[in-house]
């Protein structure tokens, strides 16, 4: 398959499907991210799949060093011949089906024009493509995690300031790191549909910070209601206490805010690799294992902090 970017959720998706055994061979080549389009985390987990496919003898993965290749090209394999393809605008993240995007793709079986698409592939990995692990990027892009989620605003650094100096109360909010809830709830069950009985995995981001009640009963704490908070990195976005005794402290809206504030931070100081099982020692080694949220003189405006 050729396709022009890669995302963390799709990059997961084929980790873990080859991890079950469940995937095909596959053979990837990737077209944009040579040209300064890595985060550390993504090149680290693509390098992990590269890796995997070729301890397991089931594939490979190359990137398009030559020029910047934004064609999506996915060839289907069956008996040592190409069966379909899909060509169209699906970049590999298509594989995400709970992105909510709208994509354009035609199926093609035609063996004439399936015998064209194989050509095209093969010379694009034969010519101007290097394999992934003999392949080293000279810089990475500074993550920008939290400007690609909705409900999100950068904040000044005055604003930053201003909210610090009217910090009333702080409660330390403790990161627990169980196996398959708290900060690894990706690697938990996944929701179930109704309807249909499939199990949607978890994202990555997503996680639940399960407050004590020695903390939640304190005076002060905002219990079962929604309200703002303004980082220490500047940004500011919504979240809400829920559940019994407001255990369950989270982003409103969308539960993968909170999670990608903290886990991207470990990420970007080299702390946590996309797709681990969060232990103790990974808060650690960043440095911190909780999350203050400050009351201020605004009811409805507090204070979140997760410096190392």
């Amino acid at each position: 398959m050729l396709t022009g970017y890669v995302s963390t959720k799709s990059l997961l998706f084929v980790k873990a499907n080859i991890e079950s055994g469940s995937l095909p061979t596959i053979v990837l080549t990737i077209g944009m991210h040579a040209f300064g389009q890595f985060s550390r985390a993504q090149y680290d987990l693509v390098k992990e799949i590269a890796e995997l496919l070729r301890d397991s003898n089931s594939g490979t993965v190359a990137i398009c060093t030559a020029f910047p290749f934004h064609g999506k090209l996915y060839i289907f394999r069956c008996a040592n011949r190409p069966q379909a393809a899909l060509l169209g605008s699906s970049n590999l993240s298509g594989l995400d089906q709970s992105r909510q995007v709208f994509e354009l793709d035609i199926e093609v079986e035609e063996e004439e024009l399936l015998a064209e698409l194989e050509m095209l592939h093969d010379d694009v990995r034969s010519k101007v493509t290097e394999d992934f692990l003999d392949w080293e990027p000279t810089k990475f892009k500074p993550s920008n995690l939290m400007a690609e989620l909705p409900n999100t605003i950068v904040v000044f650094q005055e604003e930053v300031i201003n909210v610090q100096n009217r910090i009333q109360t702080e409660y330390q909010l403790r990161l627990k790191c169980t196996p398959k809830s708290n900060m690894n709830v990706y690697h938990g069950k996944g929701r179930e549909s109704k309807g249909t009985g499939l199990v949607r995995p978890r994202p990555w981001y997503e996680i639940e910070v399960i407050v004590s009640s020695l903390i939640t009963s304190q005076t002060g704490y905002p219990t079962k209601r929604a309200f703002d908070v303004i980082t220490d990195d500047g940004w500011k976005f919504r979240c809400k206490t829920s559940g019994d005794h407001a255990k369950n402290f989270r982003s409103e809206d969308n539960l993968e805010i909170l999670g990608t504030w903290i886990k991207g931070r470990m990420e970007e100081a080299g702390k946590l690799n996309i797709g681990d099982v969060v232990t103790e020692s990974h808060l650690t080694g960043y440095g911190r294992n909780y999350i203050s949220l400050c009351s201020t003189d605004d009811r409805d405006l507090w204070f979140l902090s997760f410096k190392s």
